[in-house]
């Protein structure tokens, strides 16, 4: 079960239960998360209800649905591209002042 944990701590935050080490890293959504096997290990972290929950799967997005493509991991808040040529203003192809070394 992925675990996430609501302390967000430079570097992650690392806890040892038995004998096993669970280190809490950003995934792409920025939420603190790690993969938990052992159903005990699982049931101590979510009675920390303050420190731990269980984290929701992430949407599928088209990209990840195609064989061989990479999944999309857009930052946090990003919109989408949009295809080449749309919503460009073409008016004018270049900038006067970067050119000239001009500082605005």
């Amino acid at each position: 079960m992925l675990i996430e944990c609501k302390q967000k701590r430079e570097g992650g935050t690392v806890v040892i239960l038995g004998d096993v080490l669970y280190h809490f890293l950003p995934d792409v959504q920025g939420r603190h998360v790690v993969e938990v096997e052992n159903d005990d290990h699982v049931a101590e972290f979510l009675a920390i209800k303050e420190g731990y929950a269980l984290a929701k799967e992430l949407p599928k997005t088209e990209t990840e649905d195609k064989p061989g493509d990479e999944p999309a991991k857009p930052a946090r808040g990003s919109k989408s591209k949009k295809p080449a040529g749309e919503g460009e203003d073409k008016s004018n192809g270049s900038d006067d002042a970067s050119k000239n070394g001009e500082q605005g």
